[in-house]
């Protein structure tokens, strides 16, 4: 973003970035529990700002964060309840999380044990190398994945378990899978589930917030 605040922090429309986000996951009234991995410095502020005094229908829990994304998710899912069935991995900076798509992917992951969202990719893709083409890709196959990523968690637990005594890291937690080879699986995402990570996808997010937050833009 080329700014010194962290992305999740950024302002929008008068709140942190990470705020929206976190309202859109209290409607899901479904919830037993939200755990926020933020970074250590970051938690008396999230718990001020973000968080708050409310009492919430689930329960809300905040962990301090590692410097990689993979060994941050895995403070997340110690904090969990270990009777949890499925568990909700997301970004931070998507806040435009819609029911919908939560629903389609706890349905199929309730019935394969694995699911993600994905966009199939309509561009032409080149791979590319110091800025010289080396050959076109073909899209067919090709899917740009989303979050929500939803797992039964005693697997997704036991992976990152698994991958922290190894030494494995991966980009995203279906990747835990896929190196262990077991099936993950895709369903149709929403192209407005935008992950907010450059000034233009700001510019974008402030158009869409009284779209999905149409009670809470006024008051913001």
């Amino acid at each position: 973003m080329g700014s010194r605040i962290r992305k999740q922090f950024l302002p929008l429309q008068g709140a942190p970035l990470l705020k929206w986000t976190f309202r859109a996951f209290l409607r899901f009234r479904w919830l037993q529990e939200i755990v926020l991995v933020v970074p250590a410095e970051e938690i008396q502020f999230v718990r001020t700002e973000i968080v708050g005094r409310q009492v919430y229908s689930m329960d809300v829990h905040i962990v301090p964060g590692a410097k990689e994304r993979q060994d941050s998710v895995f403070r997340g899912l110690q904090a969990v309840h270990p009777d949890t069935d499925l568990v909700l991995i997301h970004d931070g900076v998507r806040p435009f999380v819609q029911p919908t798509l939560v629903e389609r992917l706890i349905h199929q992951a309730r019935a394969s044990g694995a699911a993600i969202p994905g966009i199939p990719a309509r561009d032409t893709l080149k791979q590319v190398q110091k800025q010289t083409i080396l050959r076109t890709v073909e899209r067919q196959h090709i899917w740009q994945v989303q979050t929500p990523q939803v797992f039964r968690f005693s697997l997704i637990f036991q992976l990152h378990q698994q991958a922290q005594k190894e030494g494995f890291y991966t980009t995203d937690d279906a990747g835990l899978l896929e190196w262990q080879g077991r099936p993950v699986h895709i369903v149709s995402g929403d192209p407005y589930n935008i992950k907010i990570t450059t000034p233009e996808d700001l510019q974008v997010a402030e158009r869409l917030l009284s779209i999905y937050f149409p009670e809470e833009t006024t008051t913001s």
